[in-house]
C-alpha cells in the first residue's frame, strides 16, 4: 500500500442544545448549568460508552467533569 493510496475522511456535527429538553430540566428544579450538564454529559456518554480503553474512558469522563466544572465556576465568577 502507498501512502497516496489511502483516502480518509470524517464528519463533525455543532449545534444548540435542544430548548425544548432545557426548558423541561428547567421546570422540574435544575438551574440552568445542571441542566445543560445532564444534556452535555448524555451525548457524550453515547461516544464514551463505545470505548474500549477502560483508562481513557476514566481519563475522559474526568476531564469531561472538570471542563463542566470550570465553565460554571467562570459563569458564577
Amino acid at each position: 500500500m502507498y501512502a497516496d493510496d489511502v483516502k480518509c475522511t470524517h464528519g463533525s456535527t455543532t449545534g444548540q442544545l435542544d430548548e425544548d429538553a432545557l426548558f423541561y430540566l428547567r421546570s422540574r428544579g435544575l438551574d440552568s448549568f445542571a441542566a445543560k450538564s445532564i444534556l452535555i454529559n448524555g451525548f457524550a456518554n453515547e461516544i464514551i460508552d463505545q470505548m474500549s480503553n477502560i483508562t481513557f474512558k476514566s481519563t475522559f469522563t474526568k476531564y469531561l467533569d472538570q471542563w463542566l466544572k470550570n465553565i460554571n465556576d467562570r459563569s458564577n465568577s
